[in-house]
């Protein structure tokens, strides 16, 4: 998690976002982000509390919407862009304890 107040120039904003997997725009009061409409304009993930000021991002299809203060909801969120994350980076299933024992093996004998 990274929390960011600086202020960005072009390039530096591009890699920000290019770094990163889920933006998360956690505001418990009303407020209008310019980082929400980067985020997605950059395509990726994107989660908001849903305060009315954000109906406007409820059709974005990476977006998710969390009910404001509520930490658990915010909590599967990050549990299933994990989850997709290492699906796409092809983590998932990827471990085995075949392939653990096999590779232990080769250093033991």
């Amino acid at each position: 998690m990274e929390i960011i107040d600086v202020d960005l120039d072009v390039k530096a904003l591009n890699n920000l976002y290019a770094r990163h997997w889920l933006f998360v725009k956690n505001a418990n009061r009303e407020g209008w982000s310019l980082p929400l409409i980067e985020a997605m304009a950059t395509g990726m993930s994107v989660a908001y509390s849903d305060l009315p000021v954000f109906d406007w991002a409820k059709d974005y299809k990476k977006g998710h919407i969390f009910k404001a203060g509520d930490s658990d909801s915010l909590a599967d969120i990050f549990k299933s862009e994990f989850k997709q994350w290492k699906k796409e980076k092809g983590w998932v299933e990827a471990f085995s304890w075949k392939h653990c024992v096999d590779q232990l093996e080769k250093v033991l004998i």
